[in-house]
């Protein structure tokens, strides 16, 4: 009996696997391969594992953006993830367009992933982060998955005055003192079709660079970093508000994102 029992079961799981296999096999793209080779490349490295050799201008994601200006070369690049904020006010009509509010982010060490060859792990990045469940924390040193361990806490994207975008390098708790600068946006291009969307279904906010026009001081130590001149943000998944207030008239929201940052000087 338990010998029926036992080749009836294996003739069930046959006839399962002869139903399901098709579905197991196809040819995945070479975009696909890139991907997942970049993602096992992030999970399997380590510190002593990585190659830290300084990252190009010429290594940032190719767009329609100006290049950098001349002379410039890479100092930091960083993975961003928090939120881009909007209102609607209460004056707004329901057909309005959401007015942007600035954006609140941590930001994480990647020029060493940025210095890998073709395909580059940090790619990978910003697509997984920006459909995980929720932003870090604020002062969450962790590296979010899937950073490596070696990718600390860079520091802070914000808005000061509510229109200088400003990225605060100075990190006490990793000993980050890279300068404080506030920017402003001096040219944007709409981010490539496929980018990957955020969490709550947002498509990628666009592609900018961005011109540093003062240095702020942390504690009376402006950092190892004067002299930034450009930031890129590139890379860029989810973060874009709905196209109208449509159910959110007197309502402040956030919009979950994440993207690269290139710090050149």
């Amino acid at each position: 009996m338990q010998f029926e029992l036992l080749f009836l079961s294996l003739l069930a799981v046959l006839a399962s696997s002869a139903v399901i296999s098709p579905l197991h096999h196809h040819d995945w793209s070479q975009s696909d391969r890139q991907f997942y080779t970049a993602v096992n490349a992030i999970r399997t490295s380590s510190p002593s594992s990585l190659s830290c050799t300084m990252p190009q201008p010429s290594d940032m994601p190719s767009s329609a953006l100006p290049p950098p200006s001349p002379g410039l070369s890479v100092f930091h690049v960083a993975v961003g993830r928090g939120t881009q904020n909007y209102t609607c006010p209460s004056t707004s009509s329901p057909s309005s367009p959401p007015l942007a509010l600035g954006a609140l982010a941590n930001l994480y060490n990647a020029t060493c992933l940025a210095s890998f060859s073709t395909p580059s792990p940090l790619t990978a990045v910003p697509p997984i982060l920006a459909l995980s469940a929720s932003p870090p924390a604020l002062q969450d040193t962790t590296p979010p998955h899937p950073l490596p361990a070696s990718s600390l806490l860079t520091g802070h994207h914000y808005f000061t005055n509510s229109t200088l975008p400003t990225f605060n390098l100075n990190q006490a708790s990793t000993d980050s003192a890279f300068g404080v600068y506030f920017s402003e946006k001096k040219f944007n291009v709409t981010a490539p079709s496929g980018s990957s969307m955020g969490s709550d279904g947002s498509t990628a906010v666009p592609w900018l660079k961005l011109m540093v026009v003062g240095e702020g001081t942390v504690g009376g130590d402006a950092g190892v970093g004067a002299g930034v001149k450009e930031v890129y943000r590139v890379n860029t998944a989810g973060g874009n508000a709905p196209s109208s207030c449509e159910g959110r008239v007197g309502e402040t929201f956030e919009m979950q994102y994440a993207a690269e940052y290139w710090f050149l000087g």
